[in-house]
C-alpha cells in the first residue's frame, strides 16, 4: 500500500520520460559575436568579432514531449554545458533553478517549419540561465534555428544527427538576454548533432584457478580493478587463460573443463565455444586471430584451430609442440612455448602451422625451464614466464636471444609489459610487479588459496549505468520515482531494469544498490 501511494505521487512530480536503447549525442554550435553592450562583470570581457561556441551532452532516452506542440526537449547533462565566446567561458546556472530543468528542443512540422533551441520549457524558446547575473535577472542564453519543414523526419534525436548551416535556414537567433533586454548578439555559423563515441576501457584479465574466476588489473599500473570480473559459475574447473575475442567479449581456456567459454564483458556466461566432445583436452595457453581461436593440448601435443562457432575444431600444429604451453601470434609468425622436459624451448611456427625453427633452444639449466606465457613487449622484444628453476621473467630480443632475466621470488606462470614499463607478473597465490630496470619485485595481490595463471588485455565498451534512469550520471532520487511511477506491469519499459515485464521489487532494489555516481 505504501508503494503505491509513492507510485502516485510519483506519477504526479515526474515529466521526463526515458526510452530504452540511450545513446549519447553532443551537440556543437558554432558563430561570432556581433555586438556585446554589457559593461559588467566576466561577459565585459567578450568583443565583437570573438568566435564563440556552445557545446554540451544528451541522452536520446530522457526527454520531454510538449502536449501543445510537435517538439521534444531533450535533458541538458548540466555538467557539459560550455558557452565560449573569445577568452570568456561560462556554464549554466549552479544551482540551476528550482523545479526547472535545461532542454535542447526538437521542433518537427512545428507547423510547417523544422527547427531546434535550447530553452527551459519545450514550448516556447525562452533560453536558459547561464552562471552570470544580469541587471535584471540572471544572464540567459537563448539560442534557435528554424529551417524548412522537409529539415527532420522526427523528433527523435538520434535520427537528427548531422551537420546543419545555412542551408535551408529561415530564422535564427542568438543571443545573451538581461531580462526584456539583448544586450550581446552573435551570429550563427554551424550547428552540430553527433552521436558520442563510446568510451572504451582496457583492463588485464588473469585467471584464478584456485577459485574458477577471473581477476582484472590496470593495463597501465597492475593496480588491482576487480577481483571477480568474471566471477565463479560452476563451469569453469582450472580456468588458464582469458582473452579478448575481438567482439568484446572474453575467450576463456579450461584445463580440466577441457573446454573454451564465452563470456559477456559484464561476465555473464554466453557459450561454450568448443569442449570434449570435439576431441579437446587439458586445454593451455589460448590466442586470437582472424577470428578463429588458437588453443594448446598439453595431452594431445597439438595446437588446435576452433572457428569463432565452435564447428570446425582442427590440428593446428603438431610438429615441435610436445607440451604447447601458449601461442604469441606476431606480424610474420607465431611463437609458442614448450615445456615439454626434453626441449623446454620456444618454438617458432607459420601461419599454417608448420614448423620453422627452434626460436630459443633452452638447456632447461641455465636457461628457461618450463616455458608457460609468452607475451609481446616494446621494441620487438618478447616475455616469456619461466616456472621451474631457474624460475623468474625472462626477456628476449625479437630473434630470440636472451637479454635479461629477473628471479621475481615465486614461479610465474602470467607475465605482460605494463603502459608505465614494469612487467606484470603472475603466479601462485600472488600478482605483482617487476622494474626491469632496477629488479624491484612489489606484490600487488597475495592471497591464500589463489592460483594465478596467464595475463592477458580485454577492451571492451562498459555498460551504461542502467539504474541512471535520467540519465543525470548518478543514481538518486530522481530515478527512485522513474520506478515508483512505474510501478506494476510494463513490459518493454526502461524502468523493467531486470526483464521482467514487471516494474517491481527487484528493479527498485538495483537502484538502491547503485546509488550515487556511476562507475
Amino acid at each position: 500500500m505504501q508503494i503505491a501511494s509513492f507510485a502516485a505521487v510519483a506519477a504526479g512530480v515526474l515529466s521526463v520520460t526515458t526510452s530504452a536503447g540511450a545513446v549519447s549525442v553532443d551537440v556543437r554550435v558554432t558563430g561570432e559575436v556581433e555586438f556585446n553592450g554589457i559593461g559588467f562583470g566576466t561577459l565585459a570581457g567578450v568583443n565583437p568579432g570573438d568566435a564563440a561556441t556552445l557545446i554540451f551532452t544528451l541522452d536520446s532516452r530522457n526527454f520531454v514531449d510538449s502536449a501543445s506542440f510537435p517538439t521534444r526537449g531533450y535533458v541538458i547533462d548540466p555538467d557539459s554545458f560550455v558557452l565560449e565566446m573569445g577568452s570568456v567561458t561560462v556554464g549554466l546556472q549552479d544551482p540551476f533553478p528550482a523545479g526547472q530543468m535545461p532542454f535542447f528542443v526538437l521542433r518537427n512540422d512545428d507547423p510547417a517549419v523544422d527547427g531546434f533551441f535550447v530553452s527551459t520549457n519545450v514550448d516556447f524558446p525562452v533560453g536558459v540561465p547561464i552562471d552570470e547575473e544580469g541587471g535584471f535577472e540572471q544572464f540567459r542564453n537563448a539560442f534557435s534555428v528554424t529551417y524548412t519543414g522537409d529539415t527532420l523526419e522526427t523528433l527523435d534525436l538520434v535520427d537528427a544527427a548531422g551537420s546543419y548551416d545555412f542551408t535551408g535556414l529561415t530564422v535564427f537567433n542568438w543571443t545573451i538576454n538581461d531580462g526584456p533586454f539583448k544586450p550581446l548578439g552573435l551570429v550563427f555559423e554551424s550547428l552540430e548533432i553527433e552521436p558520442a563515441t563510446p568510451t572504451t576501457t582496457t583492463v588485464l584479465l588473469v585467471p584464478d584457478s584456485g577459485n574458477d574466476r577471473v581477476w582484472a588489473f590496470s593495463v597501465a599500473d597492475g593496480t588491482l580493478v576487480d577481483d571477480d570480473f568474471v566471477p565463479a559459475d560452476g563451469r569453469m574447473m582450472q580456468p588458464i587463460n582469458a582473452v579478448d575475442s575481438g567482439h568484446e567479449t572474453i575467450y576463456v581456456s579450461d584445463e580440466n573443463a577441457d573446454a573454451v567459454f564465452e563470456y559477456a564483458a559484464d561476465g555473464t556466461y554466453l557459450r561454450t565455444v568448443a569442449d570434449a566432445a570435439a576431441g579437446l583436452d587439458a586445454l593451455q595457453g589460448l590466442a586470437v586471430r582472424d577470428d578463429t581461436l588458437y588453443v594448446g593440448s598439453r595431452t594431445a601435443s597439438t595446437i588446435y584451430a576452433i572457428s569463432a562457432d565452435g564447428a570446425s575444431v582442427t590440428p593446428w600444429a603438431t610438429d615441435g609442440v610436445a607440451t604447447p604451453r601458449d601461442i604469441l601470434f606476431r606480424a610474420d609468425d607465431a611463437l609458442a612455448s614448450d615445456s615439454n622436459s626434453s626441449d623446454e624451448n620456444i618454438e617458432r611456427l607459420a601461419f599454417d602451422g608448420s614448423f620453422l625453427e627452434t626460436w630459443h633452444d633452452s638447456d632447461g639449466t641455465t636457461g628457461i625451464d618450463f616455458p608457460q606465457q609468452v607475451n609481446a613487449a616494446a621494441g620487438g622484444d618478447v616475455l616469456v614466464a619461466g616456472f621451474s628453476p631457474p624460475t623468474g621473467v625472462y626477456r628476449y630480443d625479437a630473434d630470440g636471444v636472451q637479454i635479461g632475466t629477473w628471479d621475481i621470488g615465486t614461479s610465474p606462470r602470467g607475465v605482460y609489459e605494463l603502459e608505465n614499463g614494469l612487467i606484470l607478473w603472475a603466479g601462485g597465490t600472488r600478482v605483482g610487479t617487476l622494474d626491469p630496470a632496477t629488479g624491484k619485485v612489489a606484490d600487488i595481490v597475495n592471497e591464500g588459496g589463489t592460483s594465478f595463471r596467464y595475463i592477458e588485455p580485454f577492451s571492451f565498451t562498459p555498460a551504461s549505468c542502467v539504474a541512471d534512469l535520467d540519465g543525470s550520471g548518478d543514481v538518486g532520487f530522481t530515478d527512485l520515482l522513474a520506478i515508483l511511477a512505474a510501478w506494476g506491469p510494463c513490459p518493454g519499459c526502461p524502468q523493467d531494469l531486470d526483464g521482467s515485464g514487471d516494474v517491481g521489487f527487484t528493479d527498485l532494489l538495483t537502484v538502491l544498490a547503485a546509488w550515487g555516481p556511476c562507475p
